[in-house]
């Protein structure tokens, strides 16, 4: 199975050990969608027909994507989760794939707490600050 990371998964960030087993894919990929920072040191992706988040995109084991259900606070279907996991389109150099996204669906709980980045790049967002 494949998953699509685009904060503090990503390589040299700070949760990439939870990936140190995974197969890298592609390390130049991006899905449709908006990032946001959070006052936490971590982004947010929302679903939007428009936008694009840059990120990496990993080919995981199901002892990986629990341990990622778990750093993300995701419950499973119906649950009290922070991010919701869904699959979307990942699109490469090469060709696209089908992965797991996490996301923020309840935008309502983070109002006034977001900001847009509008570079679509958590890492070139940070390297900027």
């Amino acid at each position: 199975m494949l998953v699509f990371v685009y904060g503090t998964l990503r390589k040299n960030e700070s949760n990439h050990s939870f990936l140190k087993d995974a197969i890298l894919v592609s390390q130049d990929c991006y899905t449709q969608g908006e990032l946001y920072d959070s006052p936490y040191g971590y982004p947010f992706m929302v679903q939007a027909d428009e936008g694009k988040v840059f990120g990496e995109l990993y080919k995981i084991n199901e002892h990986q994507l629990s341990e990622l259900d778990k750093l993300e606070d995701y419950f499973g279907p119906g649950g009290d989760n922070l991010y919701e996991r869904v699959v979307q389109t990942v699109f490469t150099p090469e060709r696209s794939f089908d992965a797991y996204v996490y996301l923020l669906l309840d935008v309502g709980r983070q109002e006034g707490k977001l900001t847009h980045i509008t570079c679509c790049d958590w890492i070139v967002y940070r390297q900027s600050k």
